[in-house]
């Protein structure tokens, strides 16, 4: 259990990819906080610290740019954020890096990939 106890926030507004998220990351030990849409992700971590965060880009009510960027700019959170994104663009991922984020990654998503990146993230991170 290379995630244990360690709280891990996700937003993505394809609740079926939040399940098997969830579901993988829960069984590497993680406790995972998942919400639909950036904003639900954005008071989730106002409210604690994570350590890590994973957002998808296009959501509805707040987008995963505008919840990096907010968290970044208003909330004292140190955390790695990892992007995951259907629409992997240069664009995109040159806007998401701007903004905050740590890492892109393409969906679909290869399950040992998304364990060891976020593995990777938190151990590297100050968090």
């Amino acid at each position: 259990m290379r995630l244990k106890g360690k709280r891990i926030y996700i937003a993505d507004d394809d609740e079926n990819v939040l399940y098997v998220i969830t579901a993988m990351l829960e069984r590497e030990g993680a406790k995972v906080v998942a919400g639909i849409n950036g904003r639900k992700m954005f008071t989730a971590v106002s409210f604690g610290e994570p350590d890590c965060i994973i957002t998808d880009l296009y959501m509805p009510l707040t987008d995963g740019f505008d919840a990096i960027g907010a968290i970044k700019e208003v909330l004292p959170v140190d955390c790695p954020i990892l992007v995951l994104t259907g629409y992997p663009t240069e664009e995109n991922i040159a806007r998401a890096l701007e903004l905050g984020a740590t890492e892109c990654l393409a969906k679909p998503l290869k399950p040992d990939e998304l364990i060891d990146t976020v593995v990777r993230l938190i151990d590297d991170s100050s968090c």
